[in-house]
């Protein structure tokens, strides 16, 4: 994952690890490169796609590894799944990333419930 910021026009270039943005009540994907990177079967020269993301307003990021979202739990010991967490991310976007953090945690924890 690459993620640099040069004012108000960042770039995201990703290894199969998609970025996250929250703004204005919705949740946008900008999707990784489907390629892996740290094998020892890779070619060595590999190409990413690097992309303009840009960063307007009110804006917060997340990049999540697929493992959260396939955490199970629930009533019926089904995955945590991705639209779950998009309201989740979406509910608490505006309060600080600490505050954010602890609350993903608690989220997961409580949805795991005796898995964990």
């Amino acid at each position: 994952m690459l993620c640099e910021a040069h004012g108000t026009d960042p770039g995201f270039s990703g290894a199969r690890i998609s970025l996250y943005r929250c703004k204005d009540g919705d949740i946008t994907e900008v999707k990784a490169s489907r390629q892996s990177i740290g094998h020892r079967e890779l070619e060595r020269e590999q190409r990413f796609v690097n992309q303009d993301i840009g960063i307007e307003g009110d804006s917060s990021f997340y990049l999540i590894s697929d493992g959260y979202f396939h955490q199970g739990g629930g009533e019926r010991a089904f995955s945590f799944g991705r639209k779950r967490l998009d309201r989740v991310l979406l509910k608490y976007y505006r309060k600080p990333m600490a505050e954010q953090g602890k609350i993903l945690e608690n989220v997961l924890a409580a949805y795991q419930g005796n898995e964990f």
